[in-house]
């Protein structure tokens, strides 16, 4: 699950492979923030827990966008948010067992369903291209806004209705890009949705039968 990510820009192949650029450290400072993020939650710090949580989902919403204003979008960039994403998320769950463990018990179902659909679009684009999948569709920037909203309601208030439809957003987003990795006929990235996939099919199929 994610914000706004990054990507190739058409004309600037020497960017692909930047590492150092204004984005992608926003990805590794969020990586890093989920140490002491780790150690609020076990702590029951429950206030700067929140706090730096915020923090986080703020630098996952900024770095996509500072790559298309600083003309920084990368591949590396967009694999890197990926991997952040994919990690933050996960941390966040196994923090929300410590602070709310009643909550996790109850959701449980919903969270094998997201970790099995998760699994199966990684394995699925390792299959069919040999690298992640790393697709930034919108419903994962849906996903991304819905389930900071519940992560922060669940610690707040115990409700879980937030959480449950966030989950059941994250499961869709994961088939769907399961669809996607078997519609595409190359490896992409920042494919907007299953229907942009089918017009990049088409148009290569399109390109193929060109003379």
């Amino acid at each position: 699950m994610t914000g706004e990510a990054e990507g190739t820009v058409p004309g600037t192949p020497e960017r692909k492979d930047r590492l150092w650029t204004i984005p992608n450290l926003l990805c590794l400072l969020r990586l890093a923030g989920l140490i002491p993020v780790s150690w609020l939650a076990w702590r029951g710090e429950r206030t700067a827990f929140l706090w730096v949580v915020a923090a986080l989902l703020l630098t996952d919403w900024l770095d996509g966008k500072l790559a298309k204003l600083l003309h920084q979008e990368t591949t590396i960039g967009a694999r890197l948010d990926s991997i952040a994403d994919a990690a933050m998320y996960g941390v966040f769950a196994l923090c929300l067992w410590w602070l709310e463990p009643n909550t996790i018990l109850a959701v449980r179902g919903w969270l094998m369903a997201v970790g099995i659909t998760w699994g199966i679009s990684y394995l699925v684009g390792l299959l069919r291209f040999r690298r992640l999948p790393s697709y930034h569709t919108l419903g994962a920037k849906a996903s991304w806004l819905v389930g900071g909203i519940a992560f922060v309601t669940v610690v707040l208030t115990d409700q879980t209705l937030p959480l449950v439809l966030a989950l059941a957003l994250v499961t869709a987003t994961n088939v769907e890009a399961v669809i996607i990795s078997f519609v595409l006929p190359e490896w992409e990235i920042n494919v907007r949705s299953l229907i942009h996939a089918l017009r990049l099919r088409r148009r290569n199929e399109t390109d193929a039968g060109e003379p």
